[in-house]
């Protein structure tokens, strides 16, 4: 078309196999990152300012995901309790919300020492984690959220995560678990900021992607 010269009905072998492997590459499932932290780095569940406004943040993040991937701790802590709510419906609207879509999302727990798991659509997986998620990117699907602090960290280390929304909340904790301990990082991971939320509450929701 004259108007568009870099628009051809012709192309190439070459050409239609480089625009196959960008669009496959363009398709990638994203893997996303989501934690509650405090002012001076703690992600403990027993610290932080939980409401509506929060349960409603988190419940869009599950919506835009495929797939909630955890280990045995995060699974102990999540269940029952998350799975009753969504059942009896027993807390506000909002959370009611966040359990429903919390219990219905499909999740993949990993685990070495765990049996079994109950929860409905959830799989146990003693597998590599690393060739696990990169299986999971190169399937088609909404995005693969971790809710797991060790396994963030693992997989922050494989650069394997795209995306993070740091949920920062205007607490000074002191103690309980840091959000990540890498030994094994050989360089700095800079992140680019691209979009931030303030609560009521004063929690302020900070979203950075990989550079």
């Amino acid at each position: 078309h004259p108007t568009h010269p870099r628009v051809t009905l012709t192309v190439s072998p070459q050409t239609s196999v480089r625009i196959k492997i960008m669009s496959e590459e363009q398709q990638m499932r994203k893997v996303i990152f989501a934690i509650n932290i405090t002012i001076d780095g703690y992600c403990g569940h027993e610290t932080g300012i939980v409401d509506d406004e929060l349960h409603e943040y988190f419940t869009g993040l599950l919506r835009d995901s495929g797939v909630e991937i955890f280990g045995r701790n995060m699974y102990h802590l999540m269940y029952p309790y998350w799975h009753d709510v969504a059942m009896n419906q027993s807390e506000s609207k909002a959370t009611n919300e966040f359990a429903r879509t919390f219990d219905t999302i499909p999740k993949i727990v990993f685990s070495t020492t765990l049996k079994s798991v109950e929860w409905n659509n959830t799989t146990l997986l003693r597998s590599n984690l690393q060739e696990e998620i990169v299986k999971l990117k190169q399937q088609s699907g909404k995005d693969i959220s971790i809710g797991s602090i060790s396994i963030a960290s693992q997989l922050t280390q494989l650069g394997l995560i795209d995306e993070y929304h740091f949920v920062v909340h205007p607490i000074i904790a002191g103690k309980g678990p840091r959000l990540f301990e890498l030994d094994g990082m050989k360089d700095n991971l800079q992140l680019k900021l691209v979009g931030s939320k303030t609560f009521h509450s004063g929690v302020v929701a900070l979203h950075y992607k990989k550079h």
